[in-house]
């Protein structure tokens, strides 16, 4: 995006001689209250505002704020930031936001090529992205964003298993990271399959990503550790399901009249086993053949059938292990916040207990 300049603020001033050339102090304000670092990144020479979040400073541009952001651009027609608060000619306007949420945003409006390769930015740099962009209404850069994650938390099984996806995926892919950016910024597409993958993870990860994470308050936590205990929950009722178990039982075939055995009841126990344990990722794992008795090539076919099938099965009940409600993965979009009452009540309940 080009950065626009306006030039109707008062002359820059000259830096002081011992500040140096490559100093990042910036002196304090002319009533003497600001004090902050000089962004190494985002510090534009012909800028006329700064913005100043924990304690660094970005000088930018009014007109590349207003042009990309409503807010920001209702924020300069209504009112500007204290006259009394001036760093080098500029005025400075504080904001209370993460100042590396805030530095990788204005990133993505001065350079035009920043964050393309979304892998190597990070899904914990996106979020914080995703954060802002809702907060200040950038609405291109938010529906660039939410396409990313329902591309990483797909709705659809061939994508989820895509060579695509499989090479795209950041190295800090956090799973429960997705469902608090699910639950708290109402994306409900995402949470299903961020549901799963959490539900894959050990309990104790569990537990340490939760305790580590600082930016999440007590209720944030309660509240994805329990969408995820109920998804366990639900996972398990689901595999030893009486469908589930008759997907097993029904001979594949009839071979000249001898009938066929098809899976031994050991076999279907580990089968219902492997697939209720939440211990890998079953729709990307492929099965131990010569699972069954007949050796026959056409019973083999159809239990190689049989097994690719029940995957599929499984993903289309993806969306009401994730709630109360039953609606089918064509319809979950457009639920605001599925199944959040109850939740609510849960983590209430919760926080009272304690």
């Amino acid at each position: 995006m080009d950065a626009g300049t306006d030039n109707s603020g008062p002359a820059l001033k000259r830096r002081r001689e011992d500040e140096g050339p490559n100093s990042d102090a910036c002196g304090p304000a002319a009533s003497g209250t600001t004090t902050f670092r000089r962004s190494g990144e985002v510090w534009m020479e012909d800028g006329n505002i700064i913005l100043v979040s924990q304690d660094v400073g970005y000088r930018v541009h009014r007109g590349v704020l207003a042009n990309n952001s409503v807010v920001f651009r209702d924020m300069f027609a209504n009112s500007a930031p204290s006259a009394d608060e001036v760093v080098d000619g500029c005025a400075v306007l504080h904001l209370q936001d993460v100042t590396d949420d805030l530095c990788h945003l204005l990133k993505m409006m001065y350079f035009r090529k920043y964050g393309r390769d979304k892998r190597k930015l990070g899904l914990t740099a996106l979020s914080g992205l995703l954060r802002l962009a809702m907060k200040y209404m950038l609405d291109d850069l938010r529906d660039e964003l939410v396409e990313y994650l329902k591309f990483l938390f797909p709705s659809t099984l061939d994508e989820y298993r895509s060579h695509q996806r499989s090479e795209s995926l950041p190295a800090d892919l956090d799973p429960m990271l997705g469902v608090r950016l699910a639950l708290e910024l109402e994306i409900p597409v995402i949470l299903p399959v961020t549901l799963y993958l959490s539900a894959l993870l050990p309990p104790e990860k569990k537990l340490l990503i939760l305790e580590t994470d600082d930016s999440m308050s007590h209720r944030a936590r309660t509240e994805v550790l329990l969408r995820v205990m109920h998804f366990e929950r639900a996972w398990a009722d689901a595999m030893h399901s009486n469908r589930l178990a008759g997907f097993f039982k029904e001979a594949p075939h009839d071979v000249d009249g001898l009938g066929c055995d098809g899976f031994r009841t050991p076999q279907v126990i580990w089968l219902l086993k492997w697939f209720s344990s939440l211990r890998q990722d079953v729709f990307l794992t492929e099965y131990n053949e010569s699972l069954w008795l007949c050796n026959d090539y056409d019973c083999d076919s159809l239990m190689d059938e049989r097994l690719e099938k029940l995957p599929k099965e499984i993903w289309k009940d993806l969306p009401s292990m994730s709630s109360t409600a039953t609606q089918p993965w064509s319809e979950w979009g457009d639920i605001p916040s599925v199944g959040a009452g109850e939740v609510a009540d849960l983590v209430e309940a919760e926080a009272a207990a304690t």
